[in-house]
Formats: C-alpha cells, sequence, structure tokens
C-alpha cells in the first residue's frame, strides 16, 4: 500500500500505462489529482476519512477477480468520507465496483464515464457507483455503462 498524506498536494500524471498492486491510499490532507489525457492509472484507490480533494482529466482502472466477498477491495475508487470530485475522467473496472462510496462521502461527478470496459461477460464492471450510508453522489454529463450481475455467469454453448 502507497500512501498520499502530505496537507496539501498536488499531482501530475505524466502519459502512459502506470500499474501498481494493492491501494493508493490517501489518507489526509487535500490532494488533487490531474494529468495528461493519455494517462492511464491501474490499480485501486482508498480516499480516506482525513482526505477531500479532486481527480481531473485522467482515467483510473482496476480488475477484480470473481471471488465472493469484500466488495470495497474491489473497487476501483473507494472513497470513505470527505469530499471529492471527479471530472473529465474515466473510472473504469473489471468484475468489480468503479466507484464505492462509503460513511459520509460527498462525490461530484462531472463529464465522466464510468463502469465497465465492454459489454461482454469478461469485461463487466460489477457496479458503476454504490452510495452507501450517508454517502452522496451527484453525477452531471456522466455515462454510466457496461455493468451487470456478476454472480451470473454467461450461458454456455453446447460445447461447454
Amino acid at each position: 500500500i502507497a500512501s498520499l498524506s502530505h496537507p496539501r498536494q498536488q499531482v501530475y500524471v505524466r502519459e502512459g500505462t502506470h500499474a501498481w498492486d494493492g491501494q493508493i491510499a490517501v489518507s489526509k490532507g487535500n490532494v488533487n489529482l490531474t494529468g495528461d489525457e493519455r494517462a492511464r492509472l491501474l490499480g485501486s484507490w482508498a480516499l480516506l476519512p482525513e482526505s477531500h480533494g479532486s481527480v481531473r482529466g485522467i482515467s483510473l482502472a482496476k480488475k477484480g477477480s470473481e471471488e465472493v466477498g469484500a466488495p470495497v477491495q474491489h473497487a476501483c475508487v473507494t472513497v470513505f468520507e470527505g469530499e471529492w470530485a471527479f471530472e473529465g475522467c474515466e473510472v473504469r473496472s473489471i468484475k468489480c465496483t468503479a466507484a464505492m462510496l462509503l460513511e459520509g462521502a460527498a462525490v461530484s461527478v462531472a463529464r465522466c464515464n464510468l463502469g465497465g470496459i465492454g459489454s461482454d461477460y469478461e469485461s463487466l464492471a460489477l457496479n458503476c457507483v454504490v452510495a452507501m450510508h450517508t454517502s452522496t453522489a451527484t453525477l452531471s454529463e456522466c455515462t454510466c455503462e457496461d455493468s451487470g450481475d456478476m454472480m451470473r455467469r454467461p450461458p454456455r454453448d453446447a460445447g461447454g
């Protein structure tokens, strides 16, 4: 687990695909994440209770697994509390939730695409956005697509 915990942090992500195992945890302070429009971040994010900030113009993605279990651990972005703004982003997941909001998260999402990466079973997100407890999500001019019930398997063909 990597951590961003400086009280005020500006992070610019260069062009390219940047991947990691585990989570990047934003533990406190104001973090503003921006980058080149061709920046791709592959891994999961935990935006913890004492953090707030923004994510603008980049792509976030996470590949989950088919394990039955803790969906929080399998989300691309999990916001526990705090105010976060996503603008002009891609938040994508395969076999997990794209954005999970817990506790008292207040998230605004504008001009973003959320969900899976395709309509076939192997590319679906479990959910686009899940808001739990007292969380709120405000979406404007967004696309939520390519999500479905991952507990049901696709029908098998006659061969197998």
